[in-house]
């Protein structure tokens, strides 16, 4: 079983739905991750 690196990041960041991590981006030479969190429901209560 292989696991994405998005699903790493929300997992790691103990987001739950309908939050997650949708796109990361590494950047060595300025030594930064950079990720993008987006939430997918409709309506928040």
């Amino acid at each position: 079983m292989s696991i994405g690196v998005e699903a790493l990041f929300t997992s790691a960041l103990g987001l739950k739905s309908p939050w997650e991590v949708v796109k990361v981006e590494l950047d060595t030479a300025k030594r930064r991750i950079d990720f993008e969190v987006a939430c997918n429901a409709k309506q928040l209560p």
